[in-house]
């Protein structure tokens, strides 16, 4: 009887490591897989986001500022101009989801039509400078 409890607590043990590396493996090593749970994490607490990396184009300023003003979305840049591989893959999946979430939400495409808003913002502005 006691070899048989024996035998299953290592059974257990073995099995439970076992879960325990493979979910490791899977988190650290994909980070599209990473990036998509943290946006559905992100969604469903109410932490409406997208990510961004690398220098920002002219018109980026509005549109982040459109984007949080009418739709409650951050944009949050979580790298600058270097960025590794793994940062791109996990940027990448974080917004393929979390978008699909907002625009599913919204029932238009809230990020066109902030991009386009803003483009028509900096070229005015630019037209002013001239």
């Amino acid at each position: 009887m006691l070899k048989s409890i024996s035998k299953l607590k290592r059974s257990i043990f073995i099995s439970g490591s076992i879960v325990l590396v493979a979910s490791a493996v899977i988190w650290y090593c994909f980070d599209w897989l990473h990036g998509i749970v943290d946006a559905h994490v992100d969604y469903w607490q109410g932490n409406y986001e997208v990510k961004t990396f690398g220098l920002p184009l002219s018109p980026f300023w509005d549109y982040r500022e459109l984007l949080e003003k009418r739709y409650g979305v951050k944009v949050h840049a979580v790298a600058g101009c270097v960025v590794t591989d793994s940062q791109i893959d996990y940027v990448r999946a974080y917004n393929w989801a979390s978008r699909g979430y907002l625009v599913q939400k919204y029932h238009k495409d809230i990020f066109e039509e902030c991009w386009d808003e803003a483009v028509k913002i900096d070229r005015e502005r630019s037209r002013k400078r001239k």
